[in-house]
């Protein structure tokens, strides 16, 4: 019995020390890519039940008035930001040549460029949120094209919720934005500020 013990106590050590190994060396290598979630990122998501934001105070300040626009037009698309994006962060350049945000699955973040305009386009922070969201949520064997449809589709439905002009929406979301496929444009990563 004493034996069984002691073996059984070894696995149970050996396992933790494995398991710690592989997230710490997963988590170093985030740190050194600068995609790691900051510590606090997580404790502010578990407590509020809201994504940590970071970046300059407008940017701050520009997320939660959209969270809040969205939390009153569309609980259930609200109730999914909150749920799958632990951290909104803003980035100083694109990562792609066409867009302006990006949803990091291994991590739950949604990154928004610094290109992104309030200004130009009022609904533009909105339906990005919604957008990068609903790709955290997504299943991530789907195809990359039905992935953007789903996407899209989620930004037309709160764009309804809005109450939005149909020729505005008809405008901004149409079948010409996929010939593009900016899906398929290559990455970059740059460090957030």
């Amino acid at each position: 019995m004493r034996k069984f013990k002691n073996v059984f106590l070894a696995v149970i050590l050996l396992t933790v020390l494995y398991c710690s190994i592989y997230h710490g060396t997963k988590y170093y290598i985030a740190v050194r890519a600068d995609r790691a979630v900051p510590p606090q990122a997580y404790l502010h998501h578990y407590i509020h039940n809201t994504p940590y934001i970071e970046g300059p105070p407008e940017f701050r300040e520009d997320v939660k008035k959209a969270l809040a626009t969205i939390q009153k037009v569309s609980p259930e698309q609200y109730e999914e930001i909150c749920s799958y994006a632990v951290i909104i962060r803003q980035i100083n350049s694109r990562i792609t040549k066409s867009g302006v945000a990006w949803a990091d699955t291994l991590h739950n973040q949604i990154y928004i460029s610094n290109d992104l305009s309030v200004e130009l386009n009022p609904y533009q922070l909105l339906t990005t949120l919604v957008h990068e969201s609903k790709h955290l949520s997504q299943n991530q064997h789907m195809d990359a094209e039905q992935k953007e449809r789903e996407a899209v589709l989620a930004e037309k439905t709160l764009l309804v919720a809005l109450d939005v002009d149909h020729a505005i929406i008809k405008q901004l979301i149409n079948e010409q934005r996929f010939e593009s496929r900016w899906w398929e444009e290559e990455r970059t990563f740059p460090a957030s500020p």
